[in-house]
């Protein structure tokens, strides 16, 4: 089963990590996206792709499903391109250090010329004019002139060249090494500068990603240096200690570390909680994120009471906000419902369970309409109905939801394969089961077997979701009567 965890805060962006811009930021982005050539011929490719769908017969399911899959990947890396130049773009408005080559950049950016902007942003040039003030500020006669703050602001400056940098290769999705390309231009901006924003926007990039141990001591280092901040300043400052926490709370539970997590969430919500009786607008939504995370948390440790509690408290809070601004919130009534429905389901309290499920999917559906980047949300409801189906015996529907669910995993994965492959093990490895216990077939379950273990292997290491989809999948193999290392030697044979 899946639960759905309120959000990666995002720093100085809005703390969910949603993306909420005003009319006139719309026109802007839109104007750039119309200019992106790799945006216009994805769209294109979509079009063509969904008339060539829609040509063929009803009774070519097979050739229907694949050309599907691959309709769909298209449309989720059409939506993480979107995400990606809306961030860039949040980014960039906000941007108050100023270059000659930044001007430049940002120019070239908003006309949607990114290669461009990009070529303004030469390596060489930005390392070599490093350098150059690296030597200057080493020199004794500048050392005791007032150059110094000048060569301290232009560090900055080149400190800030490189993260625009980063920025704009997390837009390049063509690009085959764009992941690699933009850790490293994060990496040369925290070798300029380790300013608090520079190292929280990096952690940033690493979570979303799914890059837990890379994210983590970013994190803790951008907390200290917040926590510092507070003492002195806290209206500014308590926001991002709390969100911060919020995001460490997110890694450790991930990685099952529940009470480290539960304490970085009670925190945080401690600090929400005060935040919104002065500002009940701004920060009840964060409480209610932080809620829902903490329940998360409570139910994992089997503190039901505690943990529904929670859920209750949040949902009340997001259904207040849904009423004045229904499209920001939907999302988090839907994931919050989603979440209850689960602890309903363990305390076998399954009408209650299915009608939450029906309402977070009718709700997910219709977001799902447009835009797509609430497909994955659809995808973790299907996966969860299913196992309710699946326990009521309901076979039919409980097939027909893992069927769905898995087909939106793997599209999605096709583009971003980082953070879609463990949600892909997930429901590959429920459905093993499935064609197990409930609909004996074992040349199908062991095909789902051999997928779950190939999606999750890379992240095996270090994220708890794909653990436990490894071990699912073994336990899987030895119901099956079969040798599990001997099975998996086998399939390191086939993945070579």
């Amino acid at each position: 089963m899946s639960e759905t965890s309120k959000n990666i805060n995002h720093g100085e962006i809005n703390a969910g990590g949603a993306v909420i811009i005003g009319d006139n930021n719309e026109v802007k982005i839109q104007h750039i996206l119309g200019n992106l050539q790799d945006y216009q011929n994805l769209e294109q490719e979509i079009e063509e792709a969904r008339e060539v769908f829609n040509a063929i017969g009803l009774d070519k399911q097979e050739v229907r499903l694949k050309l599907s899959g691959t309709l769909e990947a298209k449309k989720e890396k059409l939506e993480n391109i979107k995400k990606a130049i809306v961030q860039a773009f949040e980014y960039i408005n906000k941007l108050t250090i100023s270059t000659d080559r930044l001007d430049q950049a940002k120019a070239l950016f908003l006309e949607g010329d990114i290669p461009g902007a990009l070529g303004i942003l030469k390596d060489e040039a930005i390392q070599a004019d490093y350098q150059a003030l690296q030597t200057a500020k080493k020199s004794e006669e500048e050392r005791h002139s007032r150059r110094m703050e000048e060569i301290a602001q232009k560090t900055k400056g080149i400190a800030e060249e490189w993260k625009m940098k980063a920025v704009l290769m997390a837009t390049r999705y063509e690009d085959g090494e764009w992941f690699e390309k933009t850790k490293g231009y994060y990496e040369k901006a925290l070798e300029v500068d380790r300013g608090v924003k520079h190292i929280f926007a990096y952690a940033f990039f690493l979570h979303k990603h799914n890059q837990y141990t890379e994210a983590t001591p970013l994190y803790r280092e951008a907390l200290q240096i917040y926590r510092t901040l507070a003492q002195s300043n806290p209206e500014v400052f308590l926001q991002y200690v709390a969100g911060t926490l919020n995001n460490l709370g997110l890694l450790h539970r991930a990685k099952n570390e529940l009470e480290l997590a539960q304490g970085e969430y009670e925190e945080a919500l401690q600090i929400y909680r005060t935040l919104a009786k002065s500002n009940p607008e701004a920060f009840l939504k964060y409480m209610a994120q932080t809620l829902n995370n903490l329940a998360i948390v409570h139910s994992a440790k089997n503190e039901l009471e505690l943990a529904q509690g929670e859920y209750e408290e949040a949902l009340q809070i997001y259904r207040i906000l849904t009423k004045n601004t229904p499209d920001a919130f939907l999302p988090d009534v839907a994931g919050t419902l989603n979440n209850l429905a689960l602890l309903h389901h363990a305390k076998n309290e399954l009408e209650l369970a299915q009608g939450e499920y029906e309402e977070s999917l009718q709700i997910r559906r219709t977001l799902a309409k447009k835009p797509d980047a609430f497909l994955p949300d659809v995808a973790q409801t299907l996966n969860n109905l299913a196992n309710l189906h699946s326990d009521k015996n309901e076979l039919e529907l409980a097939q027909g939801e893992y069927e769905e669910a898995l087909q939106i995993r793997r599209a999605l994965a096709k583009s971003n394969p980082n953070a879609f492959l463990p949600d892909v093990a997930h429901t590959a490895s429920n459905m093993a089961l499935f064609y197990q216990d409930n609909q004996p077939d074992r040349e199908r379950s062991l095909e789902l077997v051999k997928e779950a273990l190939r999606a999750a292997m890379p992240f095996g290491g270090y994220l708890k979701f794909a653990q436990d989809s490894i071990e699912s999948a073994k336990l899987v193999i030895e119901e099956w009567g079969l040798d599990v290392e001997a099975f998996l030697k086998e399939l390191e044979k086939e993945n070579k």
